[in-house]
């Protein structure tokens, strides 16, 4: 049986967006899933300020690691507001 939790989500949200390769993008596609607006929750936080620093400090982190890396940059990162009415948990399955 698999143990879930309950997660609070806050009203603003750090999401993440990954550019995919196209056989990866093909796979969503085929399971009704658009790749290119497909965003993943990192962070939440209950006002504006605290999320755009986060945002600042994952933007910053990110780029100082693909620069030492190599790397080319993937992933894009947005601050969203979910609004004052949102949901306040989610349910997450505990690994």
């Amino acid at each position: 049986m698999t143990q879930t939790y309950q997660e609070p989500i806050g009203r603003w949200v750090v999401e993440q967006h990954e550019e995919l390769p196209e056989e990866h993008k093909e796979a969503y596609r085929s399971d009704g899933i658009d790749p290119d607006d497909l965003w993943t929750l990192k962070w939440s936080f209950n006002t504006e300020a605290d999320a755009q620093a986060e945002l600042q400090d994952e933007m910053t982190d990110y780029e100082e690691f693909c620069k030492s890396k190599g790397y080319r940059k993937v992933i894009t990162l947005r601050v969203r507001d979910r609004g004052a009415d949102a949901h306040t948990h989610i349910e997450r399955v505990a690994w």
